[in-house]
């Protein structure tokens, strides 16, 4: 089974002491985001986790941690050049790439995944800003991470108030940009691989990316999960479990997805137990709950 830690809140910022605390117990719960009442029980014993998935914009707990995680694991890292006005809660971004490097040098190379994402465009964050803050990056990362994983911001209806400042680009400087990008990239011996894009950029050395990356997961000796088939036609990742849980992300970025509100994250973290059995709303005894298990069989079981 591999465990995504997780693509509906970042754990390793906020709750790797709650994490850690339901690898020692064995397992955690996880509700069901469209039904409250259906709680899913995965295992998190060793044998039963081929992989974790982390997702995170800061890893400083998460490397702290690295000796209490009984499985192997890969690292979705979201670096980008933007400011508190965009990303209003994220520590100084020097010491985050301090700890990204030290994490590669602790894991490996292969297994971070540098995320340069979203990319959005505002009269401060011009393509010039973008292309000169990339470069710099590129520069600190150089031999610490081995692919960077792009895509353009998305302007879902909980967001577009806060994004009504954004400016969209046409066509042809759009492949310009990306073009001096991958320029850039391929400078610093970066990949860049583009997500959950219905455009073919092949024709500018940009491959369609995996976040849970087939290529890496056989070179840790994993091997005979499918594609998943609960995320959107155009990504190719391959299935995992999330343990996640929406509206409970401190970050308080202006294109998060994941928080309906972001003072509603702000009172959960703050009164939120780190021994509860899950993340998010507490039990309240009238939940079903079912043990939940992927199997490289290309199967999935719920019992």
């Amino acid at each position: 089974m591999i465990i995504s830690v997780s693509r509906r809140t970042d754990i390793p910022a906020f709750y790797m002491e709650w994490f850690v605390n339901r690898i020692n117990a064995g397992y955690v719960y996880v509700r069901n985001p469209m039904n409250r009442k259906q709680i899913s029980e995965v295992s998190l014993k060793a044998e039963d986790v081929s992989c974790y998935v982390f997702w995170t914009k800061n890893p400083s707990e998460l490397l702290k941690c690295h000796g209490m995680i009984n499985a192997p694991y890969m690292l979705q890292m979201t670096l980008t050049p933007y400011l508190k006005d965009i990303e209003k809660n994220l520590p100084d971004k020097r010491e985050i790439i301090k700890n990204i490097i030290k994490l590669s040098q602790v894991i490996g190379s292969k297994r971070i995944i540098w995320r340069y994402d979203p990319i959005l465009f505002t009269e401060k964050y011009t393509i010039a800003y973008h292309l000169e803050y990339f470069e710099k990056l590129c520069k600190y990362l150089k031999g610490s991470i081995n692919y960077c994983v792009i895509s353009f911001v998305e302007v879902y209806k909980k967001v577009k108030a806060q994004l009504s400042h954004i400016k969209v680009l046409n066509d042809v400087e759009k492949e310009e940009f990306l073009k001096r990008l991958v320029s850039i990239a391929t400078a610093y011996n970066i990949t860049v691989k583009m997500c959950g894009s219905d455009t073919d950029y092949s024709n500018l050395y940009i491959l369609k990316s995996q976040c849970i990356d087939e290529t890496i997961l056989e070179s840790m000796a994993i091997r005979g999960f499918k594609k998943d088939r609960y995320q959107r036609e155009t990504c190719q990742c391959i299935e995992s479990v999330d343990i996640g849980s929406y509206d409970t992300c401190m970050h308080g970025c202006v294109y998060c997805y994941a928080n309906s509100n972001h003072k509603k994250a702000e009172m959960f973290n703050v009164s939120f137990d780190y021994h509860s059995e899950l993340l998010g709303e507490a039990l309240t005894g009238d939940e079903l709950i079912k043990p939940r298990k992927l199997h490289n069989n290309q199967q999935i079981t719920l019992l």
